[in-house]
């Protein structure tokens, strides 16, 4: 089943599946928002969606600053990192998926005039534990 992810700049992860056949699975869900305050959400862009080249769970990473690992078939998040300091504008594993690189770069989601010299402009890599990214046992419902 070959599929593909689309981030959205209304916060928004969409799964897409190649095939017609599988398309009955495709779905989207909310993420890289705050909670609520005051009748007030702060909505970040989804920059980069990265899969995982063994499990096939997938990253999400926005101008939120934070990157997270998602199972698609199960629908939840595995893991959730706090902000890196800077916006997330590209992410990848490498080929076994023991590691996870992003970009912390100025994303533009704030216009021209936000992009200073004292802004991060960095590659960061992140060791994957094997627990991260690794698909939970479905439980069967009653």
């Amino acid at each position: 089943m070959a599929n593909e992810g689309i981030g959205s700049i209304e916060g928004r992860c969409a799964i897409q599946y190649v095939e017609d056949k599988d398309a009955s699975m495709n779905f989207s869900f909310k993420c890289h928002r705050d909670p609520p305050q005051n009748n007030m959400t702060n909505v970040y862009s989804v920059n980069a969606i990265s899969f995982h080249p063994i499990h096939g769970t997938f990253s999400t990473a926005g101008s939120d600053g934070t990157f997270h690992f998602w199972d698609g078939i199960a629908k939840h998040r595995l893991k959730g990192y706090p902000t890196v300091g800077g916006t997330i504008s590209a992410t990848a594993f490498n080929h076994n998926g023991n590691i996870f690189a992003y970009a912390v770069s100025y994303d533009w989601s704030k216009g021209y005039a936000s992009n200073t010299a004292q802004y991060p402009n960095k590659i960061m890599l992140h060791p994957v534990n094997p627990d991260e990214c690794k698909p939970r046992p479905s439980v069967k419902k009653r």
